[in-house]
């Protein structure tokens, strides 16, 4: 294996093939005799292949017998140094910028800029109301009726008190406030009637668009994994396939194990018997 595989950690999802039985490390599942040929250490007879086995182990990580793979824990590569992997989407994400002189809003998910909006003359911004406000603001009251300025109300029930043309009363700032008069915002940005602020939109890297979930910029290309690896859309994970196996064995699908070649040691025999590499058995 090479240095950047042995690094990698694996994921905690293992699956198993119909008929392969329990793969459990250092057990052979096949009955085992006296007469069977006996391993090196650590490995186990296996009639059914007629070889010497042992179990395929991930480097810090868990079997996917069903996949034949290492299902890789470790985030996988992103591409630029300012992202990182977001389990969220499982994906590379990166932190959204704005505009010079804007910031960005994530309750409206917009990048809002700081400075107070501008009105037309004759009329202020009101930050309680965010409006343009005249400059003016006393309402003038009906007749028999008179300004209170503790309670910024006429006498009368709002409904009655008369502003001046183009205007109408706001209850919240209590002032007669400009009808359909939109704000005026610093270059580069533009008024939100929802958000009721200055605001551009909001800036992602090239190969990113905006994800309103985590309030950052996902890759729209899939992951990299590290070099021996590839990613899995089904696991959301980095795979390594075929498993590792140790040297002079080779994994085999059929019993999800690692078996010995011919290059390993052939296994020995008791009672004066000799292993038959035709036969598989000890003759």
């Amino acid at each position: 294996m090479s240095e950047n595989i042995q690094t990698i950690e694996h994921a905690t999802t293992t699956g198993r093939k119909p008929g392969t039985g329990t793969n459990t490390a250092g057990t052979n599942t096949a009955t085992g005799t006296n007469t069977d040929p006996k391993c090196s250490k650590g490995y186990s007879w296996n009639p059914t292949v007629g070889a010497c086995d042992i179990p395929a182990v991930c480097p810090n990580g868990t079997l996917n017998n069903d996949m034949d793979a290492c299902i890789l824990k470790t985030p996988p590569v992103c591409n630029t140094p300012s992202s990182s992997y977001n389990t969220t989407v499982n994906n590379c994400a990166t932190p959204v910028t704005c505009e010079t002189g804007t910031t960005f809003d994530s309750k409206d998910k917009l990048c809002v800029s700081s400075s107070t909006p501008t009105c037309p003359s004759g009329s202020t911004y009101n930050k309680n109301s965010k409006s343009c406000t005249l400059a003016n603001p006393k309402p003038t009251c009906p007749p028999s009726t008179s300004w209170n300025a503790t309670s910024n109300l006429c006498t009368l029930p709002p409904s009655e008190i008369v502003c001046a043309p183009g205007s109408k009363y706001n209850s919240a700032s209590r002032q007669c406030v400009l009808i359909d008069v939109t704000p005026l915002c610093t270059p580069s940005t533009t008024w939100d009637k929802a958000s009721k602020k200055c605001k551009t939109d909001v800036k992602c890297e090239s190969g990113t668009t905006f994800n309103s979930k985590i309030n950052k910029c996902v890759a729209t290309s899939l992951p990299t994994c590290a070099s021996g690896t590839s990613w899995n859309v089904a696991k959301n994970a980095c795979i390594l396939t075929p498993p590792p196996c140790p040297a002079n064995t080779s994994y085999n699908t059929s019993i999800d194990k690692c078996v010995a070649n011919e290059n390993a040691p052939s296994p020995t025999c008791g009672n004066g018997k000799k292993f038959d590499s035709n036969l598989k058995k000890c003759v």
